[in-house]
C-alpha cells in the first residue's frame, strides 16, 4: 500500500520542482510581476492625474464663480451707472427746457410791451393828429403842424393819455 519513498525519487522531484520554479520565475513571474508593477504605477498616477484635474477644475469653478459675482455686481453698476446718467439728462433736459420756455416767455413779453408802445406811439399820433384836425376846424385856420403836435404831445403827456 504505501510504496516506500525513495530518496533518489524525491531530490530529483525537489530539484525539477526548483528548476520549474526558477524557469518560472525568471519566464513567468518576473514578466508577470513586472506588468502588475507597471499597472499598478499607471493606475497611481491615473488616480494622482485624476486627482490634480478634480481639484484645477474645483479652483476654475471657484475662480468662475468669482468672475460671475464680479460680472453680477459690475452689471449692476452699470446699470446704476446708466440710471445715473439717464436721470441727469432728464434733469437737464427738463432744465434746459424750463429755460427755453422762460426765453420764450420773456420774449414775448417783450415784443408785447413793445406792440404795446408802438400801439400807444400811433395812438398818440393819431389823437394828435386828430386834436389838430378838430382843433383847426374850430378855429378855422391852417396852424403849423410841427409845432402843434409837439404841443399836444406834450400835453398828452402831462394829462397821463399816453
Amino acid at each position: 500500500m504505501l510504496q516506500s519513498l525513495n530518496l533518489y525519487t524525491c531530490v530529483f522531484a525537489f530539484l525539477n520542482f526548483l528548476v520549474l520554479f526558477f524557469v518560472l520565475k525568471k519566464v513567468l513571474f518576473k514578466p508577470v510581476m513586472n506588468y502588475m508593477e507597471q499597472r499598478s504605477e499607471e493606475i497611481a498616477n491615473t488616480i494622482k492625474e485624476s486627482e490634480e484635474a478634480k481639484a484645477d477644475a474645483d479652483q476654475l469653478k471657484k475662480e468662475y464663480e468669482f468672475q460671475l459675482k464680479n460680472a453680477k455686481a459690475d452689471g449692476q453698476k452699470i446699470i446704476d451707472e446708466m440710471t445715473e446718467r439717464a436721470n441727469n439728462y432728464y434733469d437737464s433736459t427738463i432744465a434746459k427746457a424750463e429755460e427755453e420756455s422762460r426765453e420764450i416767455l420773456a420774449r414775448a413779453k417783450e415784443d408785447s410791451e413793445r406792440e404795446h408802445q408802438k400801439i400807444l406811439q400811433e395812438s398818440k399820433a393819431e389823437i394828435a393828429g386828430l386834436a389838430l384836425a378838430a382843433a383847426s376846424k374850430v378855429i378855422g385856420a391852417n396852424m403849423d403842424n410841427e409845432s402843434n403836435r409837439k404841443i399836444i404831445d406834450k400835453f398828452l403827456e402831462e394829462t397821463g393819455a399816453a
